[in-house]
């Protein structure tokens, strides 16, 4: 039988029948997922195969002057999603199925084909979380971290910053294990783990803000490397302290201006983005070295750096009992007094 002819007719029967009753049933979106990736990945060979047919009988004849740059390469990009989709279903079900090792070579054979999406690094850099875990500090463990760091630094490259900062964070994930592994080179990953947590600040705050939660949090990742590991005598920490300083310090200045953007008091604020970022400042607060005391909080227009003391912004942070008072409501920074 005729397979077109097959496929049209089954396609005939789609067609007749009501979606609402398909709707209830669970599958009915995979199903249909895989037919029109299925159509889309066959229409768009048949074209290839008319564009290069028709170059065969016209030596001369140019591939782009058949159908032109664009329409060639959203041809190709058509077929390279579509097996790109196939790829990521077979990574999906071998990393549902635990089978961690095939997951990871799916992926890494994708990549190397060509650029592949976040989730499917996603996917790689858990199934590598599960074989350093399931390899308990063996040879074999050590040897996975490596693995896993290499794919990551690799797949860094033309991605736009919100995908970076996910993988900066699995970057991070993955140095943390290798530096637990490798004693011998401890430093070096030590070293490279701060690099990975400023890169990641830094694109925070150009995605993000600097009164942010998600910014904030990579802050505290940065007072966290300054606590847990050993730096050495000689190893001059100074400008990833200074850092985190005015990290802080630019935080409390855009949280007046998000103050002063949003137009609501303490009183009636129930911006639980707000509570949360206010929280943050104040443990990193509590966690960082007082500066002397000085009673104004100075922003300029040439960098917009503050002059204040970490000790006297302490009581700045709002809390949720904070929230619930009725009379003394005030904006954390109504007893700042901004210069420009």
């Amino acid at each position: 039988m005729n397979r077109i002819s097959e496929i049209e007719t089954i396609l005939h029967r789609l067609v007749l029948i009501d979606e609402t009753s398909l709707i209830v049933n669970s599958d009915w979106n995979d199903v249909a997922d895989d037919i029109v990736r299925s159509i889309s990945s066959m229409t768009s060979i048949d074209d290839i195969f008319v564009i290069l047919d028709k170059m065969g009988k016209d030596v001369s004849t140019s591939l782009y002057d058949v159908c032109g740059v664009r329409v060639t390469s959203l041809l190709f990009a058509e077929i390279a999603t579509s097996c790109s989709d196939v790829s990521y279903e077979s990574a999906a079900n071998a990393f549902n199925r635990e089978i961690f090792s095939r997951c990871v070579q799916i992926v890494e054979a994708a990549d190397k084909k060509g650029h592949i999406e976040l989730q499917m690094i996603s996917l790689a850099h858990h199934s590598y979380i599960a074989m350093v875990n399931e390899a308990d500090r063996t040879e074999d463990a050590l040897k996975l971290a490596k693995w896993w760091n290499k794919f990551l630094e690799g797949v860094e490259r033309g991605r736009p910053n919100n995908e970076m900062l996910e993988i900066l964070e699995m970057r991070a994930t993955a140095l943390e294990s290798l530096i637990d592994l490798d004693d011998n080179n401890r430093d070096a990953h030590v070293q490279k783990l701060a690099d990975v947590l400023i890169r990641s600040y830094k694109m925070s705050c150009i995605v993000n803000r600097h009164f942010n939660s998600r910014t904030l949090r990579r802050l505290e990742l940065i007072a966290d490397w300054l606590e847990e590991y050993k730096h050495g005598d000689d190893h001059d920490v100074s400008e990833v302290q200074n850092l985190l300083q005015d990290g802080i310090d630019e935080a409390f200045v855009d949280r007046h201006h998000y103050e002063v953007e949003t137009e609501v008091n303490l009183r009636q604020r129930r911006d639980l983005n707000y509570i949360m970022c206010c929280e943050i400042l104040r443990s990193l607060c509590q966690r960082s070295s007082p500066a002397p005391s000085i009673t104004s909080y100075d922003v300029t227009k040439e960098n917009g750096r503050t002059a204040s003391s970490l000790e006297d912004r302490k009581s700045w942070a709002a809390s949720p009992e904070v929230l619930e008072s009725d009379d003394d409501c005030r904006s954390p920074s109504s007893d700042v007094v901004i210069r420009f």
